[in-house]
């Protein structure tokens, strides 16, 4: 029987090979894991780059982490990083393959300015620069807690909900603290205890993740499918419901940590769910701030219509960071000719696979229609209104 933990002539030996024997060696010491495949493999890379067998025990993973990650990349979600050591050590090539950009700000001339005049960190700074950025991907944090600290701060604030969160500082001042504040949110995470960690930590895992997205099909081992194109769903009708329909699915994406953007056409004023909404974050609400629209010959008409196309190039803007997106009367825009149905189709196809759009209005046009997976038609068999009852406050707004 070979000795795998003391093999011969290993300085010998090539690259591929090495690296297969070390692997040999890793699989030999470390045994059964009991974590499933993916986050075993994982655990692997980080003691191959390491040599600590310590990361058995401490690294965590949060319940569904792994398969955010691997859906972000192949979802060409782009990755930030906090040192420019981790931003050269993941594997470019892969993640082109997905059309995954790496960014790292710690020596941008903003970061250094905002840094200089506030006299926090860089890495603090170069948080803030990416979410002016509108970057919304996959954070890797393998050297500065205050990045991570960052990260939580904004995410509580509901300006920034990345997809997943790899938080592995190493150090001293307030390093564990930050990882056990990660580990009490409720973003998708990966972490390890203590205060170990480091930037070749942080880039074994995504370098991983980068393996596993490309060697399993979508949807193998991971509860992950990759749908060819973004789903629409289509609620429509004259009768009460379809806003709220809308929001019952907010609702829903929300407890699976997704973000959204809310998008009022035809509407202004306080609501209910405005409210809530702000308080719960991972939500972005913008809305035209015009009311029900006058019909075409009315002098008013060209002031929503134009306000109704300056929101729909603010949707497109955005249209890169949500997971769900909600035009609410978006059909009654439509089918009263503030949008052309054709921009919006156009728009629509700009979605990524993995996004979703819900389409909501009276008037829902046959386009809209057609493009939609999904169609109801919300049916006003009876309504309150039409017996002179007044809107009522939780339940119209």
């Amino acid at each position: 029987m070979t000795d795998i933990s003391h093999p011969a002539g290993a300085l010998g030996l090539g690259p591929a090979e090495i690296e297969s024997q070390s692997f040999a060696i890793i699989q030999a010491e470390l045994g059964e894991t009991g974590l499933p495949p993916g986050e075993a493999a994982v655990l692997t890379r980080v003691i191959h780059a390491s040599a600590d067998f310590d990361y058995r025990e401490n690294l965590r993973f949060s319940p569904g982490a792994l398969a955010a990650g691997i859906a972000a990349l192949r979802a060409g979600q782009p990755i930030v990083t906090d040192t420019e050591m981790a931003r050269a050590g993941i594997n470019r090539e892969a993640a082109a393959e997905f059309g995954c950009d790496i960014h790292c700000f710690i020596r941008h001339p903003e970061v250094r300015e905002a840094a200089s005049r506030s006299g926090l960190t860089r890495s603090r700074a170069a948080v803030d620069l990416a979410l002016r950025q509108g970057l919304q991907g996959i954070y890797l944090v393998g050297n500065a807690p205050s990045a991570l600290l960052r990260i939580l701060e904004l995410h509580q604030e509901g300006q920034l909900t990345p997809r997943l969160v790899v938080g592995v500082p190493v150090g001293f001042v307030e390093v564990v603290e930050s990882k056990e504040r990660l580990q009490a949110s409720p973003l998708p995470h990966i972490t390890c205890r203590g205060r170990k960690g480091g930037s070749s930590i942080a880039v074994a895992i995504i370098n991983a993740m980068l393996r596993l997205a490309a060697s399993q099909p979508a949807g193998s081992g991971e509860g992950i499918t990759m749908p060819e194109k973004a789903r629409v769903i289509l609620i429509t009708g004259d009768g009460k419901g379809k806003t709220t329909a809308a929001l019952g699915m907010v609702m829903r994406s929300l407890a699976h940590r997704r973000q959204v953007l809310l998008a009022r056409f035809c509407k202004t004023g306080p609501s209910g769910e405005l409210v809530i909404l702000q308080r719960l974050g991972g939500t972005r609400i913008i809305s035209s701030e015009c009311g029900r629209p006058p019909a075409r010959e009315d002098p008013d008409f060209s002031r929503h219509a134009e306000a109704a196309q300056q929101l729909w190039e603010d949707v497109l803007e955005l249209l890169p960071v949500p997971d769900l997106l909600v035009l609410d009367e978006v059909c009654l825009a439509v089918g009263r000719g503030l949008l052309d149905e054709a921009e919006v189709l156009a728009g629509l196809e700009k979605l990524r696979p993995n996004q979703v759009a819900i389409l909501t209005g009276r008037q829902a046009s046959l386009g809209l229609i057609a493009r939609a997976d999904t169609v109801s038609d919300c049916l006003n068999l009876k309504h309150a209104f039409a017996r002179g009852r007044s809107a009522e406050p939780g339940i119209e707004f």
